[in-house]
């Protein structure tokens, strides 16, 4: 079961949920993504809830987050570098490049301010089953069980996680749609949906090495 689709309650009451160091390298030619780094270059310093992360989570944390800082920087220099390449028109169709470049940017500029946000971990909403799930109004992320679970890189990884959440924290991104098959297919029939929705977002950054 697909548990980011069984918080509406949670979304309505203003919580939005997710399931589920790379300096850029040189890209091939024909806007081919440059291909991020499996090990994070930069360094980042969370402001955990004290009460509910423990010094394992804490490393979990800080590691995808690092990771996350270095794979948006790549992703940026493409879309801006590349703009109408076979990756980007796979994840947002049509939609306006602006638009686009404006939220990864909004992601890039908050995930750089680690300041500006409480990480919290397996805390009481976690208890309807999301992977991790943001509180815009309160500049809270939390991160759940299956977030601990899932790989550091690939498909609905906790990498790809953090960028999804810091869309909706950065950029107010929607769930309009989860899942690779559904995402995909919003970019082909509603572009300009796409373009505002988180798990676009987040496969974008998780296949640019594919």
């Amino acid at each position: 079961m697909n548990f980011k689709s069984l918080l509406g309650l949670a979304v309505a009451a203003g919580v939005v949920v997710a399931t589920a160091q790379a300096g850029a390298q040189t890209g091939k030619p024909g806007g081919t993504p440059t291909r991020p780094a499996e090990t994070p270059r930069t360094t980042v310093t969370l402001r955990f809830d004290a009460k509910s992360c423990t010094a394992s989570d804490r490393a979990v944390l800080t590691e995808a987050f690092a990771l996350a800082i270095d794979h948006v920087a790549v992703g940026l220099r493409h879309i801006r570098e590349t703009p109408d390449s076979q990756h980007v028109r796979t994840w947002f169709g049509t939609a306006p490049r602006k638009q686009i470049t404006f939220v990864l940017d909004a992601v890039a500029r908050r995930l750089a301010q680690p300041q500006s946000f409480t990480v919290s971990c397996n805390d009481n909403l976690c208890r309807q089953g999301p992977m991790a799930y943001t509180v815009p109004s309160a500049s809270r992320m939390g991160f759940c069980q299956g977030f601990f679970r899932a790989r550091l890189t690939g498909e609905d990884s906790r990498t790809g996680t953090v960028v999804h959440e810091m869309s909706h924290l950065a950029a107010r991104t929607q769930d309009h749609m989860y899942g690779r098959t559904r995402t995909r297919g919003l970019s082909a029939k509603q572009p300009d949906i796409a373009a505002n929705n988180a798990d676009n977002y987040e496969y974008f950054i998780e296949t640019l090495n594919e």
